[in-house]
This record gives structure tokens, sequence and C-alpha cells, in this order.
């Protein structure tokens, strides 16, 4: 899920937030699983074919920061 705050004369603060990338177990109901913004590492040749890539760039690719949404009044 993605979110966005738009504030008066500052950049907007963006949160993206999910169970975890291989998907949630259980049936069809979207919030039956805790939303996170820290998730586990992935499983799959796929998806570690892709943390792999992601990990080229930052250390940090199972979590994204919150510091923008503080940095305000």
């Amino acid at each position: 899920m993605g979110l966005k705050f738009l504030r008066d004369g500052v950049d907007s603060a963006d949160l993206v937030s999910m169970y975890s990338v291989n998907g949630q177990p259980g049936d069809w109901n979207f919030f039956e699983h805790t939303f996170t913004n820290h998730i586990p590492s992935a499983t799959g040749a796929a998806l570690d074919a892709v943390a792999k890539k992601f990990s080229s760039v930052t250390d940090y690719i199972t979590s994204i920061g919150l510091s923008n949404y503080a940095q305000y009044d």
C-alpha cells in the first residue's frame, strides 16, 4: 500500500507499507495481516535476483524510512 500525504510549502510525505514481497497467506482479505515498513527478506529464485540487484544500491532493501514525516511541523 502506498500513501502520499500532501503538505503546504514542503515536499509530500510518502510511505510504502506491505506484509511481504512474497504475498500473504490466507484468504482474500487485504487487511488480514499486519502491514509494516520493515518487511522480511524475500524468498524464491526470482525474488533473490531482484534483492541482489537492489542491494547494489542500498544495504536497506527491506525497509523504508519515515524520517520525512517528522522533518517538518
